[in-house]
């Protein structure tokens, strides 16, 4: 991601994180309920920035199937194990 509103949208995008999983598609209705952020000219920006953030290792996004025959990418935050942990 590059710039302040890249860096300012993946803040708010860690935020609605923290607080349930969600896809891409109802974190950009967050964020529009939220702070008044639309996308005119479509979610490529969101998109973007979820996957820049997902390999930077920032989220974790699987696929989901939500509605009979419709897959939707859902995107949390990772669970850190800290340093006394093993991992399975």
């Amino acid at each position: 991601m590059d710039g302040m509103y890249s860096e300012t949208l993946a803040g708010l995008i860690l935020d609605l994180l923290a607080e349930e999983p969600m896809s891409g598609f109802d974190l950009g209705r967050a964020l529009a309920k939220r702070h008044g952020i639309t996308f005119p000219d479509g979610e490529g920006l969101l998109y973007a920035a979820l996957v820049q953030m997902e390999k930077a290792g920032w989220i974790d996004g699987s696929w989901t199937e939500g509605e009979p025959g419709i897959r939707r990418r859902l995107y949390r935050l990772p669970v850190l194990v800290s340093a006394g942990e093993e991992s399975e």
